[in-house]
């Protein structure tokens, strides 16, 4: 397989993966937004500064785990608003960092039950162990970075897959003291 396949490969799996977190994530909101399943949260967008308060304790705990200036410097462009959901419905917290071009997005992701953790798990199968962080930890170049600590699993994807496996790493360590 040449580089570039490659690289449309794996780039087509972390779109995938998205899609699954961004589907999970909105799972029972056929309402066109506008109303948010019963147990979720819908935290607005953020424009500017790290999480507020409310963003960490009351809102998404995902979006209170790292600030935006952190994933600008792991992903190497500059991050400009964020924005969270969390869903007992389905397990998971999720945080959407966003660049300033189209394509340019970030999740973060805490997978909070074992039914949540299913997908990320599969991924470690054929990954790269990571030692240091958390319990374990693991990078799977299509799919992204993730760390099991506490009986959570921490996900980080680069949409843009401009960020390598030490910026995720380096990332996930300003993220695990938050969880």
């Amino acid at each position: 397989m040449t580089k570039t396949s490659h690289h449309s490969t794996s780039r087509r799996v972390l779109c995938l993966f998205a899609a699954s977190i961004a589907m999970t994530a909105a799972c029972g909101n056929g309402s066109g937004g506008a109303a948010a399943p019963a147990g979720a949260s819908h935290v607005n967008p953020s424009s500017s500064g790290p999480p507020s308060a409310s963003t960490s304790t009351r809102g998404d705990p995902a979006c209170g785990l790292v600030t935006k200036a952190d994933v600008s410097t792991a992903v190497g462009y500059q991050i400009v608003k964020s924005s969270g959901v969390n869903s007992g419905l389905v397990g998971t917290d999720i945080c959407t960092f966003q660049g300033e071009a189209e394509g340019k997005v970030v999740y973060v992701t805490i997978y909070n039950t074992p039914q949540a953790q299913r997908l990320p798990l599969e991924i470690q199968l054929g990954s790269e162990p990571v030692s240091g962080l958390g319990d374990s930890a693991f990078w799977a170049s299509s799919a992204g970075f993730f760390v099991r600590t506490r009986g959570r699993v921490l996900g980080l994807q680069d949409l843009s897959m401009t960020a390598d496996r030490d910026a995720l790493a380096a990332l996930a360590a300003k993220a695990l003291p938050n969880m």
